[in-house]
């Protein structure tokens, strides 16, 4: 039987306790803020230092985009820094980052790139899907105020049309393809 001392610690593993302990200690300006209340958000301050060292913190202008400019750091993207911090190899990082700023993606879209190039991928799910599928709806609806209910109920059913004919043209693989939006709008 397992004693207190033994047992299994609940919640989000601390992948850099060590770090995070010291930073919580030395109180450093980036890591350890007084607004970062949290040991989650202390490991992001972790990271995002770590990315902004290795993209020469603010001194190479091909990053600009994402370091901001000093001496106040205007535009510094903090969300996308820890993320590429997550990457740890430094020439990885200059890499990913340099292809970010040339393409300045959203905040969302350049935190998926950054963990499909970390091989980090979540499992789909239904829920996931149905939520993103109400969202965009929610979008249009915001978009174009005059749509009727029946209208969308039409949109969705031509979908659920060429989603059917697309899964009995796809007998060699259980993968999907994505459709193109003016091919639903053809057939």
């Amino acid at each position: 039987m397992e004693t207190g001392s033994e047992k299994r610690r609940r919640g989000r593993p601390k992948t850099i306790g060590l770090v995070v302990e010291r930073c919580k200690l030395a109180q450093t300006p980036f890591v350890a803020d007084v607004d970062v209340t949290t040991d989650r958000g202390r490991q992001n301050r972790v990271y995002h230092q770590f990315a902004l060292e290795a993209l020469g913190a603010g001194d190479d202008p091909r990053f600009v985009w994402l370091v901001g400019t000093a001496p106040d750091w205007r535009g510094m993207k903090r969300g996308i820094l820890s993320e590429l911090g997550r990457l740890w190899e430094e020439e990885l990082i200059r890499e990913v980052a340099l292809e970010l700023c040339q393409r300045k993606p959203t905040r969302r879209e350049a935190i998926a790139y950054i963990r499909r190039v970390r091989g980090v991928r979540k499992e789909p799910t239904g829920e996931a899907l149905a939520h993103r599928l109400l969202r965009t709806i929610n979008e249009f609806i915001a978009d174009y105020p005059d749509t009727t209910w029946q209208y969308i109920q039409e949109q969705i059913e031509l979908v659920d049309f060429v989603v059917k004919a697309k899964r009995n043209d796809s007998t060699r693989s259980n993968h999907c393809v994505p459709a193109e939006s003016e091919g639903i709008c053809r057939q």
